[in-house]
């Protein structure tokens, strides 16, 4: 989320620095177009949760994911629909050195907040306006 403030900043038209720009409606909009195909790109990218560590299995656990886009995007819209977040699990060992790596196909939103008990992983999640976990249990 540390990239809203950027994306706002760009958005209303200021440079480098700090003084507004006079720019017409339409160089406005090519900017916020090109923008917005830099930071589809940017969320194209692998990326990574912070490590979590499992005091009863003495590992780490950390998250990674890729988001792919539709071809083409809605009109009106600043981003295409996301099709798919690719979600995978890596787990480490005391000193970092990877241990496993698998997908996780049935987690199909970005992970936010995650934490370990009892060797399982918790999730936390959003439903129906209530706190909710989804609860990993691990066998490697």
């Amino acid at each position: 989320m540390k990239q809203i403030p950027l994306l706002i900043l760009t958005m209303i038209g200021f440079s480098c620095g700090n003084k507004p720009e006079t720019s017409t409606t339409d160089n406005l909009k090519i900017k916020i177009d090109t923008l917005m195909v830099d930071y589809q790109k940017v969320l194209e990218q692998v990326s990574f949760s912070p490590p979590v560590w499992d005091d009863e299995n003495e590992r780490y656990y950390r998250f990674s994911y890729r988001i792919e886009f539709a071809e083409v995007k809605e009109a009106g819209e600043l981003l295409p629909e996301a099709i798919d977040r690719n979600i995978h699990l890596s787990v480490y060992n005391k000193d970092f050195a990877l241990v496993a790596e698998a997908p996780v196909p049935q987690l199909v939103t970005n992970l936010v907040r995650y934490f370990v008990r009892e060797g399982d992983i918790w999730i936390f999640e959003n439903i129906a306006d209530e706190l909710g976990f989804i609860r990993l249990e691990l066998t490697i």
